[in-house]
């Protein structure tokens, strides 16, 4: 799926949410349509990877409808915290942006050093549902027309939907 339907969809799911950003090759569109504003959208300043799970569980703790929206790269670095986030009953929904691996990287080896964007390393291919199950969080997979994402937004609980994405690698650097 294209960026730009997931995120207008999700726009409409989830109006009063305050979102937390880490789909670093996605960001820009993710800002323009979800829109930011004080307490409302938290993103990193520098792009680091790993911040998101562990910063909207945070954020959960003191705000009842937070929407992490993060890419399957940056979902894997701290994808243990989704043990706490069950374990302590955070309301957190997680919205993965599957494009099988770590798009800024492959765009970034695209531009910079051709043909590697390929490589095996930049290619997670995980069952990123079945991962998140594995900690006791509960997941689906969304079909083409998004209605998972009403069930995402059901109940108080933490959940994970992940949509699977267009994996063109974006042009994002010179």
């Amino acid at each position: 799926m294209g960026i730009n339907y997931v995120m207008s969809m999700a726009r409409k799911v989830f109006e009063g949410y305050t979102v937390v950003d880490e789909s670093i090759s996605a960001s820009p569109v993710v800002r323009s349509i979800m829109g930011y504003s004080h307490m409302r959208y938290f993103s990193a300043r520098s792009g680091q990877l790993g911040w998101g799970i562990p910063a909207a569980m945070g954020i959960g703790t003191v705000m009842d409808k937070v929407l992490l929206v993060i890419g399957d790269g940056s979902f894997m670095y701290t994808v243990q915290s989704l043990w706490t986030a069950k374990r302590y009953d955070i309301p957190l929904k997680i919205l993965v942006l599957n494009n099988g691996g770590y798009s800024i990287l492959k765009s970034y080896s695209k531009s910079y050093y051709p043909g590697l964007e390929n490589a095996d390393f930049f290619n997670l291919n995980l069952d990123i549902a079945e991962v998140a199950r594995g900690f006791g969080v509960e997941a689906k997979v969304a079909g083409p027309d998004l209605a998972e994402m009403e069930w995402l937004r059901e109940g108080n609980n933490t959940k994970v939907l992940v949509v699977n994405m267009n994996r063109e690698i974006p042009k994002l650097f010179l």
